[in-house]
């Protein structure tokens, strides 16, 4: 191994400096045109990095760049040295290193965050260096894609407050990550302020009646009415519906095995072995009236009843649920799942049709408009929920029918109070026989607390039985 350099740090002689030392190397035999201690040129200190190789770094003068090098040691020995380098890529690069190692969340939510990322990110920041992005910038991006607030304290930005969020948070988890891979020093997303996500209308947060549904049912098409009543019986959400097959009913026991539903991967249906959790893996009941429908619905359609793995295909004749006509791809006379951006739509005419739909309409800046309405097909599982809840069900087994892994989500997610609040309370308060037991729970439109001595649950009922 060679001597070391003494010379550390050295001078970096310039072309354009006329000092002795600048004008001997690159114009010899000329006179110098400045004194040394006025020259220009910098100063170099030479470092080895953590993987041995050897590092420079350049500075004005001869105190600043020692002083440099030296902490840069020192940094490196602590272990808090960023190598510059590695900061030196751009944010595309960096997407292609972050985006594999996400793997926590089901394939819907990544094709939707890849798609907010192309559209709302990738065109901003694609091209720029991951040390070039300061905080003021971030920012700056967050107020043009929420926009100014209105008189109401509406964005009127291109994008809701909450698709603000959830684009940000792939550039924070991003850059995030880059301060752990050691390739930034710190994250410049940290204290970014963010539009506040407005909750929605209080009756927009509660789930349709049974007579709501009752009504939008009939203004369905006879052909979908089987499949609107199982949602609202059973709580299953879209993709287990359309992805139920002959072989997992069971009409006499009146009992429906969830354990496999189809999923929508950039416009292409497939069937996934599990549902959304491990949950989701569930036996769910049915209802006489939902057996009935199912019966005769299976009658019409005929599924066949083999049991094959989803690795084999879709296999749509045995589906209960399934398109009317052949899709985008479809061979001539192939049965096909239920797509439901087709089935949106007639469920948008009924709900209008019914006269239970509530629309709300928010201008974009480009002055188009985008609707939405209430309630939706998923509502159904809230009205569900409810049901449940006001029938005295515990929360254990609300969450083993929904299949959810957390109890306490069902309690603040899928509970809502009923509409007649001071109807219930007032009967409660003046029912003298209910009040002789406690006041537990009041639910139910009727004004009658399910819970108390003299009007006990359903749920109640049949357990004593």
């Amino acid at each position: 191994m060679g001597r070391r350099a003494t010379n550390n740090p050295r001078k970096r002689e310039s072309k354009a400096c006329g000092c002795p030392d600048s004008t001997a190397k690159f114009r010899p035999g000329t006179k110098p045109t400045r004194k040394a201690d006025a020259c220009i040129c910098s100063w170099q200190y030479r470092y080895d990095g953590p993987d041995g190789r050897e590092r420079a770094l350049n500075r004005p003068t001869y105190d600043e760049a020692k002083e440099a090098g030296e902490a840069t040691k020192v940094a490196i020995r602590e272990r808090r040295w960023i190598d510059p380098d590695r900061g030196d890529i751009t944010i595309d690069q960096l997407w292609a290193i972050w985006w594999p190692l996400q793997k926590k969340k089901g394939l819907n939510a990544r094709l939707g965050d890849e798609s907010m990322w192309r559209t709302h990110a990738q065109s901003h920041w694609g091209h720029w260096k991951v040390w070039a992005i300061g905080h003021a910038e971030v920012q700056a991006w967050a107020n043009d894609l929420a926009g100014p607030e209105d008189d109401d304290g509406d964005c009127q930005g291109p994008l809701m407050p909450s698709s603000v969020r959830r684009v940000f948070a792939l550039l924070d988890g991003m850059l995030a990550f880059a301060v752990v891979d050691k390739r930034l020093t710190f994250n410049p997303c940290d204290g970014v302020r963010l539009p506040t996500v407005r909750k929605p209308h209080p009756e927009d947060r509660k789930p349709p009646t049974v007579l709501q549904l009752r009504r939008v049912r009939r203004a369905l098409p006879a052909y979908y009415r089987t499949l609107q009543l199982v949602a609202q019986e059973t709580g299953l959400r879209w993709g287990e519906l359309i992805g139920l097959r002959a072989c997992w009913v069971d009409l006499d026991a009146a009992r429906i095995h969830v354990r496999e539903v189809i999923v929508s991967e950039r416009g292409h249906q497939r069937r996934k072995r599990y549902p959304k959790s491990d949950a989701g893996f569930r036996t769910v009941p049915l209802t006489p009236r939902a057996v009935g429908a199912l019966r005769r619905h299976m009658e019409q359609v005929r599924p066949a009843t083999t049991r094959t793995e989803p690795k084999s295909g879709m296999h749509g004749e045995e589906l209960l649920f399934r398109g009317r006509r052949g899709g985008y791809g479809a061979r001539r006379g192939e049965v096909i799942p239920l797509g439901e951006e087709t089935f949106k739509r007639v469920w948008h005419r009924a709900i209008q049709d019914a006269g239970v739909a509530r629309v709300t309409v928010r201008q974009l800046p480009d002055g188009k408009t985008r609707r939405k309405l209430w309630p939706n097909f998923h509502s159904q599982r809230k009205t569900f929920a409810s049901t449940l809840h006001a029938l005295g069900a515990p929360e254990a087994v609300v969450q083993e029918v929904l299949g959810h892994e957390r109890a306490g989500e069902v309690t603040w997610l899928y509970t809502f109070a009923a509409r007649d609040v001071a109807g219930q309370v007032y009967a409660a308060l003046t029912d003298k026989k209910a009040r002789q037991g406690p006041f537990l729970r009041v639910v139910g439109e009727s004004g009658i607390s399910p819970e108390t001595p003299t009007h006990r649950s359903a749920f109640t009922r049949s357990r004593a039985m």
